[in-house]
């Protein structure tokens, strides 16, 4: 019996890493052509600058994603766009498509030369979706195509971070993209709707605390990545205002983020950590809902910097048995569901960007941190697995 048992687990994980495999090679398969060949960035602090201010300064250049965390200041980006990289798409040929992620990003207005006015178009969370004329799980703006290279301006300015990917594609490409990231991304939703309800289902039967609390973290991070993954903007309706979106959005992220930190509290004290680590935890979760106060009265930047401090602090907490009848590892199952749900969250990230994924490993850090990519532990107490 324990030889099929044995055999039977092999090829469970022989399984989950034949589909890993699969999920990991999606992301890669698709090429789509940027059409931007240079990139520079600028801070205005004063927030007062406008566009005819911006073409006088100096630019530094960056390459990939551009990452300036939290804060007030404006942020600009030049931009290079070269139209001649690829031949123009038979679908809408006069016209480049600026793709840009994340869609947690507040106010994004686009300048460009060829364009009335120079203003090409504005778009955010803090702008009703259905006001677009494209329906996407991406910030989408048109742009004139051209015959010869030349420069657009870019201005953000966000209360979230001001982590940001700008692409330049044509009609067919994005289309591509847009496919593919569509499926990894609901994929990557069912992997984690799945973690929830089994946690959920099995805290029914058996009222274990830890269980439950995982069950709590896996819903909390459902919610949190159908607002960062585009989905809510989808299906926000017509009636309800833009700016509640927004704020849904910064709600879920510092939610789940205290849901995980809840349950690495009740899996720490599992081993019956010092007194002052206890108390320290729950000072923790206390901040939870000072935090949603400072949401409410505008001070959300200083909220999401408080969400962000304290998830780090007890991402990789130390664990020590605290007498001899208690042990702690990680499964062979649990060490690869821990890889799985790690690697299916860097695997959606890419999807966003398959024309270039390695420059988009950044995008994995604040996700990670609202504990969707949370190791399910196997604790072993007096010789019987809690999880």
């Amino acid at each position: 019996m324990r030889s099929r048992l044995l055999s039977f687990s092999r090829s469970r994980h022989s399984l989950w890493l034949w589909l890993l495999a699969a999920w990991l090679w999606l992301p890669f398969g698709v090429h789509a052509q940027d059409h931007i060949v240079e990139r520079a960035w600028l801070e205005d602090a004063s927030r007062q600058w406008q566009w005819q201010d911006v073409q006088k300064q100096q630019f530094q250049p960056y390459t990939g994603m551009l990452s300036r965390g939290f804060g007030h200041s404006v942020i600009w980006l030049k931009l290079r766009i070269d139209p001649g990289l690829r031949p123009a798409s038979l679908q809408d040929p006069g016209r480049l498509m600026l793709r840009i992620r994340p869609v947690y990003l507040d106010d994004i207005r686009v300048f460009d030369p060829l364009a009335p006015q120079g203003l090409a178009g504005v778009t955010g969370d803090t702008h009703h979706p259905r006001l677009s004329d494209y329906q996407s799980l991406d910030f989408l703006l048109p742009i004139t195509r051209g015959t010869q290279p030349r420069d657009i301006w870019l201005r953000l300015e966000s209360t979230s971070t001001r982590q940001i990917d700008v692409q330049a594609l044509n009609a067919s490409d994005l289309n591509r993209v847009s496919h593919t990231q569509q499926l990894v991304f609901a994929g990557y939703v069912s992997v984690v709707l799945l973690f929830a309800a089994w946690g959920i289902t099995y805290w029914l039967f058996s009222r274990e605390h830890l269980i439950g609390a995982f069950g709590l973290m896996q819903v909390a991070a459902l919610l949190y990545a159908l607002g960062a993954l585009g989905y809510w903007r989808t299906f926000w309706p017509q009636h309800w205002p833009a700016t509640l979106l927004d704020q849904v959005t910064t709600v879920f992220s510092i939610t789940a983020v205290s849901m995980a930190i809840f349950f690495h509290v009740l899996m720490i004290r599992e081993f019956s950590p010092p007194p002052w680590v206890q108390q320290l935890h729950v000072g923790m979760l206390l901040l939870l809902p000072l935090k949603l106060a400072g949401v409410m009265v505008g001070w959300t930047v200083e909220a999401l910097r408080v969400k962000i401090g304290w998830s780090k602090s007890i991402e990789k907490p130390t664990l020590k048995p605290s007498n001899g009848s208690k042990r702690a590892h990680l499964s062979p199952s649990s060490t690869l569901t821990l890889f799985v749900m790690r690697t299916n969250f860097f695997g959606a990230c890419c999807s966003s960007m398959p024309a270039d994924c390695s420059r988009n490993t950044k995008l994995a850090a604040e996700p990670s941190s609202t504990g969707t990519s949370s190791p399910l532990m196997s604790i072993t107490r007096d010789r019987k697995s809690v999880v």
